[in-house]
């Protein structure tokens, strides 16, 4: 193999003199003006680069008046280099000390060509190109060994080559690297004896002593079902309803904002998704939307391709390897994300123009420990279905009255599953999403919460249709309670030092969000049954014989069901606000119906938990009408 001449050193370009600074932007004015910009444009994308902290030519791609293709052709040309639009992954030459984040800030990479000889492909900045043009005037056969790519064909080699090995880190990190975060292993072996003895003795208990194991079950189910209650009520109480409202922003410059929007099977969705990426008040030359697919999802890359995307998009395939979960996909992603801060979509979001804006201002307004901010969902087609509307009413509930009275009282918050806004730094510091827990957001949100972060809430929304049937409905909801319990046994591997680093107010909040959720839901029909058969003794003049236990027992179940039923509408009913009373009273009437649903999807979590736990159930989206 050839060996290549020495390459000049872009990354950390000297500081020229004024008249060469001079002479280097009239050559690009010039090469621009042949390319048919104007003085007025280089002037105009000037103004823009300097109020955004970016470049004239990031302006001019963002705003459509300058081809990339066609720059980087041109300054191949003045330059006498070749250009290459393509290049084969197979040809990079990459050594153990780069990273694709160090070959990217560099522009440049090694490729084996032809005859065993090696090139250089670089996609220079602009100070870049400048440097390169006078190295070349000084040695020009370097022109040898230096060809001319874009940025995108640089980047797409290094995923390419980079790929499987970044899948398997991506699905390996946090279970290697640290295990007790990682829902991997469902039990731990301590765990797991723990559920056989409690498996094996609660059936004797029942059997050699049923009055006192009912009573003790049903106190213990009051519990859970008084402390969810007393959460809502508090919470209602407390929590005005959010503003829709924007802070002052500071003037640029604008750090680049990561946009990753998670996709699977989701074509239908494409056209209505970019139309309102489009829509994000953000400067375009700051913004990287990348578009996170599964690699065998042919009909949604097409789909995307076609489409009307904003500037500075790219579609991420992201390959088969380990669980096909929404976690699995944004870790691997992750790393080709280039932005200060990150925020991820879904396919069927459509969130508020001045969502990006009112983050970036309250990010910079909140101290550093402030990891996330998590903007509110808000479900719009209520008035579609019976599931639609209790849908609407459950995340009116959590987005606009429980998640702000928890950002005000406590550093522990379960965050929605999109519109989650990330300082970057932070969120590759704490190993990013679990690949194995199919909540990813309610897990996170607690995983940073024991390191230390805070996680605030931003009130313009992001807009959502929820399920109309029960076919979308379950599935998700199925999925919820499975990845609740599995955050549960996560992070009660080690329950004193959860409390050691959450506190003890903290680690009760965490009780009553996973485990009381999940329980109140597993025994609600058995709540109701017993309410039932208690009912009809009545009802059929037995009610005189009986005794002071089942009276008792009855007493409860009915207080714990009125009470929850309560603690839920008045939550809802406050968050909704008075324009929505009428759904209120709907809700209302269909509270048990709905519960009992709940119940199903939760037992079905408890079967797939048992024998899939990594299992993904895909919700189907269509178009909002």
């Amino acid at each position: 193999m050839k060996s290549a001449k020495v390459l000049p050193e872009l990354s950390a370009p000297a500081v020229a003199r004024p008249q060469e600074r001079q002479n280097a932007y009239f050559e690009t004015l010039s090469r621009l003006g042949r390319l048919g910009i104007k003085p007025c444009q280089a002037g105009q994308a000037r103004r823009r680069a300097y109020d955004n902290g970016s470049s004239l030519l990031s302006e001019l791609f963002a705003n459509g008046d300058l081809d990339e293709i066609a720059w980087y052709k041109s300054l191949a040309e003045d330059l006498q280099l070749e250009f290459v639009e393509q290049i084969d992954s197979a040809s990079l030459i990459l050594s153990g000390e780069q990273s694709d984040a160090t070959i990217r800030k560099a522009g440049t990479v090694r490729c084996l060509g032809v005859k065993g000889a090696t090139f250089a492909l670089m996609a220079p900045s602009q100070p870049q190109a400048e440097m390169l043009a006078a190295a070349l005037r000084k040695t020009p056969s370097l022109r040898q060994s230096i060809k001319i790519g874009r940025p995108e064909t640089l980047e797409r080699a290094l995923m390419e080559r980079s790929a499987q090995q970044q899948i398997k880190e991506a699905v390996n990190r946090l279970p290697l690297q640290a295990p007790e975060y990682s829902a991997k292993a469902v039990l731990t072996q301590w765990q797991a004896f723990a559920a056989g003895m409690a498996v094996t003795l609660l059936p004797l208990a029942v059997w050699s002593q049923p009055r006192l194991a009912l009573i003790i079950a049903h106190l213990a189910a009051s519990l859970l079902f008084g402390a969810c209650v007393l959460l809502r009520v508090r919470a209602a109480r407390l929590t005005k309803r959010p503003a829709l409202k924007m802070l002052d922003i500071v003037p640029g410059p604008f750090p680049v904002y990561s946009v990753m929007v998670a996709l699977h099977r989701e074509r239908a969705l494409v056209p209505q998704l970019c139309a309102h990426l489009r829509k994000l008040n953000w400067p375009a030359s700051r913004l990287e939307v990348l578009f996170v697919c599964e690699e065998g999802d042919a009909a949604t890359i097409s789909a995307l391709r076609l489409a009307s995307k904003p500037a500075g998009s790219r579609i991420i395939a992201v390959p088969v390897f380990g669980p096909q979960t929404k976690p699995r996909a944004l870790t691997f992603t992750l790393p080709a994300a280039s932005g200060e801060f990150v925020v991820i979509y879904d396919a069927e979001d459509r969130p508020h123009p001045q969502q990006l804006m009112e983050a970036f201002a309250r990010f910079q307004r909140e101290p550093m420990l402030t990891a996330c901010l998590q903007s509110p969902l808000v479900i719009t087609n209520g008035g579609k279905s019976f599931l639609s509307r209790m849908f609407a009413f459950e995340y009116a509930a959590l987005f606009g009255g429980l998640l702000p009275y928890l950002a005000a009282k406590t550093r522990l918050i379960p965050l929605g599953g999109t519109s989650n806004h990330f300082r970057r730094a932070i969120l590759i510091e704490a190993a990013a999403w679990d690949p194995y827990n199919v909540t990813e957001d309610a897990d996170l949100g607690t995983r940073l919460c024991r390191l230390g972060y805070n996680v605030g809430v931003l009130s313009l929304p992001t807009l959502e249709d929820g399920p109309t049937r029960l076919a979308q409905w379950l599935p998700q909801r199925t999925r919820w309670f499975k990845g609740w319990m599995q955050t549960w046994l996560v992070h009660m591997r080690h329950p004193a030092r959860f409390t050691a680093e959450t506190g003890a107010r903290n680690m009760l909040l965490f009780q009553i969000l996973t485990l009381g959720m999940v329980l109140s839901a597993l025994v609600y029909p058995l709540m109701l049954v017993e309410m039932g058969w208690m009912s009809i003794l009545v009802a059929s003049g037995n009610g005189q014989s009986m005794s002071a236990y089942k009276l008792s027992l009855f007493v409860i179940d009915f207080s714990n069901v009125a009470l929850g039923h309560l603690g839920f509408i008045l939550l809802g009913a406050k968050s909704a606000g008075k324009a929505q009373s009428w759904r209120t009273l709907l809700v209302t009437l269909g509270l048990p119906l709905y519960w009992l649903l709940l119940s199903l999807a939760a037992w079905r979590a408890v079967w797939q938990l048992a024998f899939k736990p990594h299992f993904w159930e895909k919700t189907e989206h269509s178009p909002t009408e």
